[in-house]
């Protein structure tokens, strides 16, 4: 299920500030991914033995 992230420009950019050696597209889903987990929106996953 596909859920709507905002996430605000000013937070990207200061985070960018912090870290020069992230790209804003790393950012931007790397705080999506985590207001995805915070939302619940995500499923457990484990490695299967053979």
């Amino acid at each position: 299920m596909a859920c709507v992230v905002k996430i605000s420009q000013e937070k990207i950019e200061k985070i960018a500030r912090e870290n020069p050696d992230l790209t804003h597209k790393f950012i931007k889903q790397l705080l999506v991914a985590q207001q995805e987990i915070g939302n619940g929106d995500v499923d457990t996953f484990s490695f299967s033995k053979k």
